[in-house]
């Protein structure tokens, strides 16, 4: 950690990723809260859920835009400064009620969430030519901490902004400042974080791009193409309903514990970010020797045996155990799989790359979200949580099986 610390260039990307999560959050809470005062908030709300989806199905689109981008440090600093004034623009027309500012708005935080997904896949080039490999891990495990715990740092903040002032335009205006000051931290550490790639990435045919992805993506994780993304699509969609499921669940059995709804799903949220965290930061010669697969398939047999308590032990302890160990796992998992894709890529190919597992993770978010409760309210709650325990056992076995490799599968 000392190594972290004493690095200029993790500390600049970090603190700029720190005021950037703060203004994100902060924002996200207070966009459903203005949708829901308007006439009709119903159809609103969802116009907003659906906006947020939009940025990471273009992630692959964006991403390769990113690997374009030559001046990577100068490039990010741009694209802060312009979230910046997208946000006074959103403050000067938030406060006309009409349907069309309305989606002005929303329009301007999808075009701003682009833009965070487009500095992302900035920061990972420069992460591979400032950070020395064996601490790369590390440094994406930080930033993940970090915005892990600041979203409901921001969220709360955000909530007691509006309570206190119900005034719109200051929180546009105070998201503007979040990103000015993100700006303001890079152009500090200009010097520190400033790579250019000499030349463009080689333009290609949609098969041979498609076919170097796939061959990295296998490099990086070990796995083959099929099975990489059959479990990956299928954990994040099983985990993305995991939480309306739980609260459900708790709801409609009252006396698992003595502890009031309100402080069972509290512990549950606290506990996850915790795991996460933790799972984030830690490092040991045991964790960096586990295989991308064998952590797979430790989440997915963890997050299966909570569907199972589900029906059958229905204990709220194993529950409030089982998010915090799947939360650790994650927090391993991902930093690990991108480090692996930034070691065994090109600078001119990280932001495809990444933007590719990116998209198809949320593509699979709102059907498993979406899929699992409509189950639950419109079926029953074990046709769910059945659902869930055939999904995830698909997922595991798709771990194990040998499939073809790449080369047959991007003919």
């Amino acid at each position: 950690m000392k190594n972290l610390i004493t690095n200029k260039a993790n500390l600049t990307i970090t603190g700029a990723n720190l005021a950037e999560t703060l203004g994100i959050s902060i924002f996200n809470i207070i966009l459903l809260t203005y949708a829901k005062s308007f006439q009709h908030p119903t159809a609103l709300v969802s116009i907003v859920s659906l906006g947020s989806i939009v940025p990471g199905m273009l992630a692959v689109i964006i991403g390769r835009f990113a690997d374009y981008s030559l001046n990577k440090s100068r490039f990010l600093i741009g694209a802060k400064i312009v979230q910046a004034a997208l946000y006074v623009l959103l403050g000067l027309i938030i406060t006309r009620r009409t349907f069309i500012l309305f989606l002005v708005v929303v329009l301007i935080n999808i075009v701003s969430d682009c833009l965070g997904i487009y500095s992302s896949s900035l920061r990972l080039p420069i992460l591979k030519e400032k950070i020395p490999d064996e601490r790369r891990q590390q440094v994406l495990g930080l930033n993940q901490s970090v915005t892990t715990l600041l979203q409901p740092v921001g969220q709360s903040l955000g909530i007691t902004i509006i309570a206190a002032t119900h005034d719109y335009a200051l929180a546009g205006y105070i998201n503007a400042l979040t990103f000015l000051v993100a700006a303001g931290i890079l152009m500090i550490g200009h010097r520190t974080i400033d790579v250019r790639i000499s030349a463009h990435p080689q333009k290609r045919r949609a098969s041979d791009l498609r076919h170097q992805v796939i061959t990295i993506l296998q490099h990086s994780s070990g796995m083959n193409i099929i099975s990489l993304l059959t479990s990956v699509i299928i954990v994040n969609g099983v985990a993305a309903g995991i939480d309306a499921l739980i609260n459900l669940f708790i709801l409609n059995h009252p006396h698992l514990t003595v502890l009031p709804f309100s402080v069972e799903i509290l512990l549950v949220n606290v506990g996850f970010i915790a795991g996460s965290v933790i799972g984030s930061l830690a490092k040991s010669q045991f964790l960096d020797h586990l295989s991308y697969r064998t952590i797979m398939v430790t989440v997915t047999a963890t997050i299966l045996v909570l569907f199972i308590n589900f029906i059958v032990g229905q204990n709220y302890w194993l529950l409030l155990a089982g998010m915090c160990f799947s939360a650790f796992c994650l927090g391993q998992l991902n930093p690990k799989l991108t480090a692996q894709i930034i070691a065994t890529t090109d600078q001119t190919m990280i932001g495809t790359v990444t933007g590719a597992l990116s998209s198809l993770v949320t593509i699979a978010v709102p059907l498993g979200s979406i899929g699992l409760v409509l189950l639950y309210n419109v079926v029953a709650p074990n046709a769910a949580y059945l659902t869930g325990i055939c999904f995830l056992l698909i997922g595991i076995g798709a771990l194990f099986v040998k499939q073809p490799q790449a080369d047959d599968l991007a003919s």
